[in-house]
């Protein structure tokens, strides 16, 4: 109930379904998490975000795991919070994944950001998590920011390892 009310733009709705659910004795589990907190960025909610993220640790006693810190580094890019959402990264309990990079990544791609979208990208290439996407994304980002030599540069940068970008398929 609460990840269709969040897909459906209805985070205040899933946020009153997750409560009575804990009103009744329920515990949440991992899952539930990760649908509350995609709801709350779906729907804007920052503050409504943070603190379930911060109630799991504390008053639930569940550790996040990376899905978990994907929707929040999620939640504050789109909501413009980059530095936030980078710092998180940075202070992880666990290594990020390409998930997590990626969301973050992403968020730069929407706020022309490309100071985050460089540490974000160097995050990426150090722990060998960097995709085609992720350096096609950047070139755009850099792109998009008049900034054509660093653009091109990681282009080349891709070209040189061998990256290629798969062209996407649909199908009617």
């Amino acid at each position: 109930m609460i990840a269709g009310y969040g897909m459906h733009g209805l985070g205040d709705k899933a946020l009153q379904t997750f409560n009575r659910m804990i009103e009744s004795g329920f515990e949440p589990d991992g899952v539930t998490f990760v649908a509350c907190l995609s709801s709350c960025s779906h729907a804007g909610l920052v503050s409504k975000g943070r603190e379930i993220f911060d109630q799991m640790d504390g008053e639930f006693k569940f550790e996040p795991q990376l899905e978990h810190y994907s929707c929040m580094v999620d939640l504050l890019g789109r909501a413009g919070f980059l530095k936030e959402a980078y710092n998180m990264v940075k202070t992880m309990a666990m290594e990020p994944n390409i998930c997590v990079l990626g969301a973050l990544l992403n968020s730069c791609s929407m706020y022309k950001n490309t100071d985050v979208a460089q540490d974000t990208a160097s995050l990426m290439y150090s722990h060998r998590s960097a995709m085609t996407g992720s350096y096609m994304l950047l070139s755009n980002i850099y792109a998009a920011s008049g900034k054509w030599e660093d653009s091109a540069k990681v282009r080349i940068s891709a070209r040189t390892k061998g990256l290629k970008k798969i062209a996407g398929l649909s199908w009617i």
